[in-house]
C-alpha cells in the first residue's frame, strides 16, 4: 500500500514539473511572439496615410490582425495570474495555438507590406531622378486629364481619383499583365506632381 502511494505522489510531482515546464516554454514563446507582432500598429499607420500602401494592403486586414493579437494577449496577462500550474498549462496550449494563426497572417501580409512598400520607394526614386516637373500647362494637363479631375480639384477629389485607378491598375491586382506597372506609375507620377502643389 505505501509503494502505491509513493508511486502516486512521484507521479503527481513529475506531471506538474512538466506542467510547470511546458507553461514556463509557451511562456516565453508566447512573450516573443506578442513582442514581434507590437509593430502591427505602426503599420497600420504607415498604410493610413499612404494612398499606394492603402490600395494594395487592406487596412481592414491589418486591423483584424491587431484585433486578435490583443484579444490573446488580454487572455495570456489573465493566465499569468492563475495559480494552478494545470490549468494555466492549458490555457497557453490553446493561446498558442491561436497565435501562431495570428503569426501565420502577420509574416503573410508583412511581406506583402514590404514588397509593395519597396516598389513605392522605387516609384519615388524614378520620379526624382527624372526631376521636378516644373509647373507648365501642359504637363499639368496631362496629369489632370490623366486622373480625370478639372483644374480647382480638391485633396480628396485627387485621392478619391488616384485610389480608383490605383485599384484598377496596380500591380499586385494585376499579375498577368506587365504593362500596368507602367500604366500605374504614371498615376503615381501624376498623383505625387498634382498632391504638390
Amino acid at each position: 500500500m505505501i509503494w502505491i502511494i509513493i508511486f502516486a505522489v512521484v507521479t503527481i510531482l513529475y506531471l506538474n514539473y512538466i506542467l510547470l515546464s511546458l507553461s514556463n516554454q509557451l511562456k516565453l514563446t508566447l512573450q516573443k511572439g506578442f513582442s514581434t507582432t507590437s509593430s502591427i500598429i505602426e503599420i497600420i499607420d504607415v498604410i493610413s496615410t499612404n494612398e499606394y500602401l492603402n490600395n494594395s494592403l487592406t487596412k481592414a486586414k491589418w486591423i483584424n490582425i491587431n484585433n486578435k493579437r490583443n484579444e490573446l494577449l488580454d487572455k495570456f496577462t489573465k493566465c499569468n495570474k492563475i495559480k494552478y500550474i494545470g490549468i494555466t498549462a492549458l490555457i497557453y496550449i490553446y493561446i498558442h495555438a491561436e497565435m501562431k494563426k495570428v503569426y501565420k497572417d502577420y509574416l503573410r501580409n508583412k511581406e506583402i507590406y514590404i514588397r509593395t512598400k519597396k516598389q513605392f520607394e522605387d516609384y519615388k526614386k524614378t520620379y526624382s531622378e527624372q526631376g521636378e516637373h516644373k509647373i507648365n500647362k501642359s504637363y499639368l494637363d496631362e496629369c489632370l486629364e490623366l486622373l480625370m479631375i478639372t483644374e480647382d480639384f480638391s485633396k480628396k477629389e485627387l485621392k478619391q481619383s488616384f485610389r480608383n485607378k490605383a485599384k484598377k491598375f496596380h500591380p499586385d491586382n494585376n499579375v498577368n499583365h506587365k504593362d500596368t506597372t507602367e500604366i500605374f506609375k504614371q498615376y503615381v507620377n501624376a498623383y505625387d506632381y498634382l498632391l504638390s502643389m
